[in-house]
């Protein structure tokens, strides 16, 4: 064997063990920087929850405390009494004095309040 043919031959083995440590190299490398990529998304995400979980934790501490206020506040009465949750008009008009609805007895006729 020459000294070309030797030198040439150990450029192609250094070549390809340069190849191979690249190979290694990139193949490592973006598995680490997507596992710590993902962590530090999984972190900040993480610490927005507990963050969220606090203040909603911190509302119903100060709801618990004002929960008494709220108990006493009473509804106040509407014209024609109280006003169902609807959106739809017809049901809960004053229509006055005269006017029932649907298939009530007389006895409910004769004393209009005490249906309500």
């Amino acid at each position: 064997m020459t000294y070309e043919e030797l030198r040439n031959k150990i450029g192609a083995e250094e070549y390809e063990i340069k190849l191979e440590r690249d190979r290694t190299y990139k193949r490592n490398r973006t598995a680490k920087l997507h596992q710590t990529s993902v962590e530090s998304h999984e972190s900040e995400v993480m610490i927005k929850v507990m963050q969220r979980l606090d203040d909603l934790e911190r509302k119903l501490d100060e709801f618990n405390h004002l929960q008494p206020q709220y108990d006493a506040i009473e509804s106040r009465p509407h014209r024609g009494g109280m006003r169902q949750n609807t959106r739809h008009r017809s049901c809960y008009r004053n229509h006055g004095g005269d006017y029932y609805q649907g298939n009530r007895v007389e006895e409910d006729k004769s004393h209009p309040e005490a249906s309500n």
